[in-house]
């Protein structure tokens, strides 16, 4: 457990102590876009130009994911916790607001991950850009200081996880309908 402890700061400290004025603003606005509302207006902003047809049907089932993903954070933050950076590094680079606790697992990482993977379904061509902002999500979070990385690793599992788990779901679902349809 002491070298998991051990790994989880130093790649902490790696990542937070490069930073620079336009990283620090890069940083910020990627960790916005992982804010439950943000990340819900820009979803459905998206949906609304580029794909009216399938709009509510994706963007129900982007928020179904996220919803059963932040239950899953919130109990393990209320079980479990953890503090944050700032209380074990407090000299270290902090961006945005100063948290201290709830910090097991990442919220913003979990969010983009169960994002990035229902979407990645419906748009199978973009998968590699949705994976990829949402790593640079997670990213963020290590580098505003906000969170260490096994916080976001743990999100982001917890995403990818939920986000499958309802893609898989709504797939059972059709496949059900689709059978009773069949049989008629």
């Amino acid at each position: 457990m002491d070298i998991l402890q051990n790994w989880n700061k130093s790649l902490f400290l790696l990542i937070n102590r490069h930073h620079s004025p336009l990283f620090d603003k890069l940083m910020l606005f990627f960790t916005s876009t992982g804010n439950g509302l943000i990340l819900a207006i820009i979803v459905l902003t998206i949906l609304v130009i580029f794909d009216r047809k399938k709009m509510l049907r994706v963007f129900l089932t982007v928020l179904f994911a996220g919803v059963i993903g932040w239950i899953i954070v919130y109990l393990l933050k209320s079980g479990i916790g953890g503090s944050r950076p700032l209380v074990v590094f407090p000299k270290a680079h902090f961006l945005g607001e100063p948290l201290k606790y709830g910090s097991f697992p990442s919220g913003h990482a979990q969010l983009a991950f169960s994002t990035a993977a229902v979407l990645s379904k419906e748009y199978k061509k973009s998968w590699i850009f949705l994976y990829l902002w949402a790593l640079i999500v997670g990213y963020s979070r290590i580098y505003i200081g906000a969170h260490f990385p096994i916080d976001v690793i743990a999100g982001g599992i917890i995403g990818y996880l939920s986000g499958k788990s309802v893609v898989w779901y709504n797939w059972l679902i059709n496949r059900a309908n689709y059978s009773q349809k069949e049989g008629q």
